[in-house]
C-alpha cells in the first residue's frame, strides 16, 4: 500500500506523520508500506526547522534528513490513500487530481474508522462501502513557528491520530496479503519504507 501525507509546506506535519507512521510500521514488522509526503505549497527542497526536528526527537524520529517537496499529479497518482491534515488540502488534492476524491482522506477523518468494520478485500474498497467521511472532521493545527511545546503536542495528536490509521492501514494490508489482493503486482514487489 502506498499513502501520501499532504500539509502545507511539508517541514512540519506531513514530515512528523511519514516518520512516525514508518516508526510505527517497522515496530510491527510491516513491510512493502511505501511512504510519501508533500505540500501543496511547498517550496521544494526547505529543510525541517530545528525546533521541528527536535520536537520529533522527543517523539522518537529523525526529521534532520527530510526536505520539503511540493505535492503534484505523479505523487497523487503514485498513493492507493492520500492523508491530509486539513479539509483545505484535501480539496486541493482533488482539484490537482479529481480522480484522486475517493482516496484522499483528513487524518482525523480517517482515524474515526474503526478497522474491525472493513472486512475482506481492498481499503479503498472498504472505505467506499462503509462511506467513510472524508473531511469534516477537524484538522490538525499547523505547528510552523510555534514553541517547542506546542510542536510537541502537535506531533502527540499526530501520533494518537496514526495509531488509529495505523491499526486501518496495517489491518487493511494484511487482509490484503491474506486474500491475495497484492500478490503479484510491482506494489507487492516493494518492500521497502520510503520517503
Amino acid at each position: 500500500m502506498r499513502v501520501l501525507f499532504v500539509c502545507t509546506g511539508n517541514i512540519c506535519r506531513s514530515a512528523l506523520a511519514l516518520a512516525v507512521l514508518r516508526a510505527m510500521a517497522r515496530e510491527k514488522g510491516v513491510e512493502g508500506l511505501e511512504l510519501r509526503s508533500a505540500g501543496v505549497a511547498a517550496l521544494e527542497g526547505s529543510e525541517v526547522p530545528r525546533v521541528v526536528v527536535k520536537a520529533g526527537e522527543i517523539l522518537g524520529v529523525d526529521l534532520s534528513g527530510h526536505r520539503a517537496r511540493l505535492l503534484s499529479r505523479e505523487d497523487v497518482a503514485w498513493a492507493d490513500l492520500v492523508v491530509t491534515m486539513e479539509d483545505s488540502q484535501a480539496r486541493q488534492v482533488v482539484a490537482l487530481a479529481p480522480e484522486a476524491a475517493p482516496k484522499t482522506f483528513t487524518l482525523k477523518a480517517l482515524s474515526l474508522v474503526d478497522p474491525e468494520l472493513l472486512g475482506e478485500g481492498d481499503l479503498g474498497e472498504a472505505l467506499a462501502r462503509l462511506k467513510v467521511r472524508r473531511t469534516g472532521a477537524g484538522g490538525i493545527p499547523d505547528p510552523y513557528g510555534a514553541d517547542l511545546g506546542a510542536v510537541v503536542s502537535v506531533g502527540e495528536e499526530i501520533r494518537f491520530h496514526l495509531s488509529r490509521l495505523a491499526d486501518l492501514l496495517l489491518l487493511g494490508w494484511m487482509r490484503l496479503q491474506e486474500v491475495g489482493g497484492l500478490e503479484g503486482s510491482s506494489r507487492s514487489r516493494s518492500r521497502r519504507l520510503q520517503a
